[in-house]
């Protein structure tokens, strides 16, 4: 229908009336107060009239200074709009007091009759604190039944919201923490009123942003890396490089899941939890560092687990045991301020026991191979069984194990005896436990305790010998006996007892007592006393004796011829035919041939069975002969089975033979030499080299060390080692001649002698 015709009248140049859309209407404007009273007339359809929206109205702008988040409501003027429309709008958010646009995003909206206000969110790269900021609004109305040009609203009003009201400088954000490899921004505010010269950040000048504003500036820092453990400082100059304010950024990384975590009871009161943190963070204290939260899903229990300003390599958290729970199941979240990461275990805690250590572990002595043991362990094990284990090492030996179980008590002691111990020997003792029940974890040992055990009669008899000799006054009896092993004196010897009677009368016994230092004594008897001895020795402790040794002085005769053998590399090995009445087995006795001391007398026994015996080169000096007797027993009397010169290593002899010149013809040399000396031979003689060499007139003569090199010497070899001269024919007369000879051994050549010699009518030589 046709809208009834209205009269408005206006002092202005422009008039908004209603206007119905979907007809044509004729317009009449006249002007009055005006000669003539001039109009015009025109008529205009929408199609002529374009379509231009109220400006929105912002209703509030709200800032999270936090999360630097502008929330924005707005409203539009719904008069002119039909139901389900679509509204396009443009937010602007403009910066500082100087209007600078760092925003312009375009939304999208539908509009109905049941639309209230409409919402909007932007985040800020800078912080709001740093600047004011305003925003605007306008919008598009998408009608779709109009069919005339449709333009963009005005803009609202603008809405302003306030940086911060400090009166101070400034700087924003503050002491912040940012992952690495991120991007941040920061703003410098001087409320003071001077201009800002430059921002630094690790003492390094940065390029400076606009804000808007006359007062702030702005840096932007790309790809971060992990900070120093007190953080990097950024810091705000004003002119004339003055100090106004900054801060410290905290670069680093979110907590790794916690690796490798476990947990256990060290007693049934309390659970420990431990773990690793993985890679370091970069972030500490209190503030940043990361804080970790153990959390038990059965019982829905929240611990907060205490974290030292440095991390160390492993962490713990107890958590308290609750009466009649075995299961558990843990939660374990770590958190900082850029993140969180978690792990989880599900245990049964009687399956993961690790007691806790030992404590007042002592030991006092039972007999001489006993000891007993007590120890206190605290805790709570009285529902559970024990597996203790004793560790015993021997001083300089062997270590060995032992275990006892017992059946748990709460903070209790417990004790065994320790026994099958050598006496007097040190000892090390300690002692840890373990759930014998589920084997998880042994206690850590207890502190070790060195011991020595009681001392005790010596368990073993003297490995004795004796040796007779024929003096004009009459016989010497020396005995000889071998210290025992501490194994075997199970103590300190203090002493030895020899005692001696005769063998087949009623002779009182005579006994001397020997120092402990002493492995020897001579029985001295006169030339009437020709009777045969027992002879017993002792050796004696303070817990006691051994069982006396026992020995006679009845010799069998035998008539032995001395044999010559060599030693092998490692030893003298020595073979003999058994003796079918040997009795009480077989000795073999050595000692060195030239002028030997007592102290060097040595002796090795072997069984009745026996056919072979090897006594290892270590016995034996190199190049030292050695005198060996082989012994057989027969019921307590001893018959020589063999006489043996030997070296258990041949080495060269030192000296060279002494050697002269016998005689001399025009056409001859005799020589002849002296024996050498045992000492010096160091082996077993096999012979001599002899050297002839013709001096030319025109040479030198032959040095003697030169003659078994020199290309025309003779060399005679003299394989007889009992040998003492030596012709030397086939000579040329009135010629000079240089003479050497050396002995040898197995074990090399010895040094050479030379003589010149001139053959002539009246055989005259010289050295």
């Amino acid at each position: 229908p046709q809208m009834p015709e209205s009269c408005f009248e206006t002092i202005g140049n422009e008039l908004v009336v209603e206007f119905q859309a979907f007809s044509t209407s004729e317009i009449s404007i006249e002007a009055k107060d005006v000669p003539g009273n001039p109009s015009t007339r025109f008529q205009r359809s929408y199609l002529n009239i374009p379509y231009v929206p109220y400006p929105p109205e912002i209703h509030s702008v709200v800032a999270d200074y936090q999360a630097d988040v502008l929330s924005v409501e707005w409203t539009v003027n719904s008069t002119s709009l039909i139901s389900e429309v679509k509204l396009t709008c443009e937010m602007n958010v403009l910066r500082g007091e100087n209007l600078l646009l760092v925003k312009n995003e375009t939304v999208e909206e539908k509009w109905n009759s049941d639309s209230g206000m409409f919402h909007w969110n932007w985040t800020s790269d800078f912080s709001l604190n740093c600047v004011s900021h305003s925003v605007r609004v306008r919008c598009f109305v998408h009608e779709e039944y109009y069919s005339g040009e449709i333009r963009m609203s005005d803009w609202s009003a603008t809405k302003t919201v306030s940086d911060s009201s400090s009166e101070e400088d400034e700087f924003f954000p503050n002491d912040i923490a940012v992952p690495v490899g991120s991007n941040a921004s920061f703003c410098c505010k001087i409320n003071s009123g001077h201009q800002i010269e430059s921002i630094t950040f690790k003492s390094n000048s940065c390029s400076l942003m606009g804000l808007g504003s006359n007062s702030s500036s702005g840096i932007r820092l790309t790809n971060l890396q992990k900070s120093g453990s007190s953080g990097d400082n950024i810091i705000c100059y004003t002119h004339g490089m003055e100090y106004a304010t900054g801060t410290v950024v905290f670069v680093g990384y979110p907590p790794e899941q916690p690796q490798d975590f476990s947990c256990e009871a060290r007693h049934l009161r309390v659970i420990n939890c431990t773990w690793k943190a993985g890679r370091d963070t970069g972030l500490y204290g209190p503030k940043r560092g990361t804080k970790y939260t153990l959390y038990e899903r059965f019982s829905r229990i929240n611990t907060t687990c205490s974290v030292p300003f440095q991390e160390p390599e492993e962490l713990n958290c107890s958590f308290d045991l609750r009466k009649e729970q075995d299961l558990h199941d843990f939660l374990l979240l770590a958190t900082n301020p850029l993140g969180s990461s978690n792990t989880s275990l599900a245990i049964n805690i009687t399956e993961r026991i690790h007691p806790l250590p030992i404590d007042n572990f002592i030991m006092r002595d039972t007999s001489p191979t006993v000891v007993y043991l007590s120890w206190f362990l605290p805790g709570k094990y009285k529902s559970i069984n024990l597996l203790c284990e004793i560790e015993i090492k021997l001083l300089h030996g062997d270590t060995e194990t032992r275990n006892v179980t017992f059946e748990g008590l709460n903070d209790s002691s417990y004790n065994c005896d320790v026994g099958n111990l050598h006496p007097y020997h040190v000892y090390d003792f300690r002692v840890r436990c373990a759930s014998r029940d589920h084997f998880w974890k042994w206690s850590d040992w207890s502190n070790s305790i060195r011991h020595t055990t009681l001392t005790a009669a010596p368990s073993r008899k003297l490995d004795i010998w004796r040796e007779i000799h024929w003096t004009p006054e009459g016989r010497e009896i020396k005995v000889y006996w071998k210290h025992l092993t501490p194994k075997e004196a199970n103590g300190v010897v203090t002493s030895y007892k020899v005692m001696w009677r005769p063998l087949y009368s009623d002779g009182l016994p005579q006994t001397i007592q020997m120092t402990a230092d002493l492995n020897r004594t001579t029985i001295i008897l006169s030339s009437q006393d020709e009777e045969d001895y027992e002879i017993n020795v002792m050796a004696i402790n303070s817990a006691g004796s051994s069982m006396p040794s026992r020995i006679t002085t009845v010799v069998l005769p035998n008539d032995v011829k001395v044999e010559k053998i060599e030693g092998e590399g490692n030893g003298i090995n020595l073979t003999w035919s058994p003796d079918p009445d040997a009795s009480c087995g077989y000795l073999v006795k050595w000692i060195p041939s030239a002028h030997p001391p007592d102290s060097a007398l040595m002796w090795r026994r072997f069984s009745t069975n026996a056919a072979s015996g090897f006594i290892s080169s270590k016995y034996f000096q190199a190049g030292l002969r050695y005198n060996i007797t082989l012994y057989v027993c027969k019921n307590d009397a001893h018959q020589v089975l063999r006489e043996m010169i030997v070296y258990g290593e041949e080495l060269a002899p030192i000296v060279a033979p002494n050697f002269t010149v016998s005689e001399t013809t025009s056409r001859s040399i005799k020589l002849k030499w002296e024996p050498i000396s045992e000492e010096y031979t160091r082996g077993f003689l096999q012979g001599y080299l002899a050297y002839i060499v013709m001096q030319k007139n025109d040479s030198s003569e032959t040095r003697f060390q030169d003659l078994d090199r020199h290309t025309e010497t003779k060399v005679l070899n003299i394989t007889n080692p009992t040998e003492r001269q030596l012709s030397i024919t086939g000579l040329r007369s009135s010629t000079s001649y240089t003479l050497g000879l050396q002995a040898y051994t197995k074990g090399g050549m010895g040094p050479i002698k030379s003589f010149s010699v001139l053959t002539n009518d009246h055989g005259s030589y010289y050295n």
